[in-house]
């Protein structure tokens, strides 16, 4: 599934968080009023290979978009299905 699309994450982009917070990949969630901030991870079909790797992020506002930037949802069916 990497590589399809940058895929849009809960999480708060904070930079900063990454070098500071272990472990390594922490969830941070901020006000997005003060902090409109929100990761991608992931990169897509339009980028070079070095993107494509779930553990690079990258950072837009949700008012910007983009053709490469997407989500992905889960399913949970009932046991039996």
């Amino acid at each position: 599934m990497a590589g399809n699309v940058w895929e849009w994450c809960k999480d708060s982009y904070d930079k900063m968080a990454y070098r500071q917070i272990s472990p390594r990949n922490p969830i941070i969630l901020k006000d997005e009023t003060t902090w409109p901030w929100k990761v991608l991870r992931g990169g897509s079909w339009g980028d070079s290979e070095i993107f494509i790797r779930t553990t690079y992020r990258f950072s837009a506002t949700s008012d910007q978009s983009d053709i490469r930037w997407g989500f992905r949802y889960v399913v949970n069916l009932p046991s039996g299905s």
